[in-house]
């Protein structure tokens, strides 16, 4: 509500007093303000005996040192490092006051991104070949990249690296396995294998206790994995290798070649670059996802079972359909031959064949009445046999569908199409040939549809 004029408070408060009888909504009519703004000021003048805005209540906003402001931005100038709590402490005041200068000056606390801890040499060569990177993806933008990376994850995921945290009151007691994670030294590990697309296609994941040397690598990894991922694209992409000597060993450069696959060359592979690959986020997402389950893996099978469940998740695709006038619109031939279809025989499609056609309308408007029309489509309306015979007709649309399941009801349609989310593409293509199918039925049939 607007803040109402001082002067309008003394005008009110004496009108209302001298004028008996004169009630809120002429005084709200006559200074021109809202009948609840009038009720106030009546109310104030009578419980407190001010015209004007009470006394401020509590603290006043903003900062209580004006130059505390700057002091805090300066702290966090000098010591971008620093905690809220740190620069408080160190300025005397509170950690309030110091989120507050925080959002006022635009400040936010980031979390740092952990890098590899490089050479002078290293980093020298990780810019010039990712130079030579830059240019040669920039030359290939149009097509994906493949890239395959491996890691090492313990049996116990409960142990796996990131924070834990339980609740308790500070006298409570609480078992052990609830304040504590026990792990050990040398826990084992299994080594996981796995190539991913920027497309989102993913390779099957290979698993093994021990290493994988160069004829390993080329076997299960190249072989059964990532040629058959990289010929489910149309454009074939670009291999990204890890920089492990097996991945650009002379035997596994002779395979590729074999093979057509066009890969990024070692002298334009950033050395000890992990944050130029995406996959060391897919590593880190299926272990924090591992790490929140607490699984605990007996053996190399059971293994499998858990990280696959993790990595392959389901997609679920659906299109919603509204057939506009669905009753309508139902073309009496074409019912009858559906019917047919569906098993009626004779005397029935007879009887529906003539309760259906031979049918007229006029329209009446006030006391005039128009010319009588044959009606060549639709249903009589209200009729018992009315959704019958749109169940009849639309029958044969669940039989356009080849990959979707369809879910009906009434004149509304839902297809569904599930799939691994490494191969969302393929879905979304799946589901798109099942649109067109019925697409196609309702033009054959003569239904309007609305996606």
């Amino acid at each position: 509500m607007p803040r109402i004029n001082p002067n309008i408070h003394k005008l009110i408060i004496v009108t209302y007093c001298t004028e008996k009888g004169i009630s809120m909504r002429q005084l709200a009519k006559r200074f021109k303000i809202s009948k609840d703004g009038v009720r106030k000021v009546i109310k104030k003048f009578g419980e407190y005996n001010i015209l004007g805005d009470l006394p401020g209540r509590g603290r006043k906003k903003g900062c209580v040192k004006p130059q505390l402001d700057a002091a805090i931005v300066a702290a966090f100038r000098r010591n971008p490092s620093a905690s809220t709590r740190d620069v408080a402490k160190k300025l005397k005041t509170s950690v309030g006051n110091v989120q507050n200068a925080k959002r006022k000056n635009y400040l936010q606390t980031r979390k740092k991104q952990k890098i590899p801890k490089r050479t002078p040499a290293q980093l020298e060569r990780a810019k010039s070949r990712a130079k030579l990177l830059s240019k040669f993806l920039i030359q290939n933008s149009g097509r994906c990249i493949l890239m395959d990376d491996e890691t090492y994850v313990k049996k116990d995921m409960k142990t796996l690296p990131g924070p834990q945290f339980y609740t308790c009151a500070a006298s409570e007691d609480i078992p052990e396995k609830h304040k504590c994670v026990a792990f050990e030294k040398f826990a084992p590990k299994i080594l996981v294998w796995q190539a991913i697309c920027s497309c989102g296609l993913k390779s099957s994941s290979f698993f093994t206790t021990g290493t994988i040397n160069g004829d390993v690598y080329r076997q299960e990894c190249i072989k059964k994995r990532i040629l058959p991922l990289y010929r489910r694209h149309a454009l074939p992409p670009i291999f990204w290798p890890d920089l492990a000597s097996a991945h650009y060993a002379k035997a596994t450069l002779n395979l590729l070649d074999a093979e057509n696959v066009s890969y990024i060359a070692k002298i334009m592979n950033p050395p000890n670059c992990p944050e130029l690959r995406p996959i060391e986020r897919y590593w880190a997402n299926i272990k924090r996802y591992l790490l929140k389950k607490g699984a605990v893996a007996d053996n190399e099978a059971d293994f499998k079972q858990i990280w696959n469940a993790a990595a392959h998740k389901k997609v679920v695709v659906a299109v919603f359909f509204d057939f506009r006038k669905a009753f309508d619109t139902l073309e009496t031939n074409t019912l009858i031959d559906a019917m047919r279809e569906c098993g009626v025989g004779e005397p029935l499609s007879q009887w529906f064949s003539d309760y259906l056609t031979a049918r007229s309308y006029r329209v009446k408007v006030g006391s005039m009445v128009g010319d009588e029309q044959a009606v060549r489509c639709g249903v009589p309306q209200g009729s018992g046999c009315g959704p019958m015979c749109y169940l009849l007709h639309v029958n044969s649309l669940c039989g356009v569908l080849r990959h979707c399941s369809p879910h009906m009801f009434a004149d509304d349609l839902c297809v569904l199409r599930t799939g691994a989310a490494d191969d969302l593409a393929g879905v979304c293509r799946a589901v798109q040939q099942d649109v067109d199918a019925v697409l196609k039925w309702s033009h054959d049939n003569g239904i309007q549809k609305r996606l």
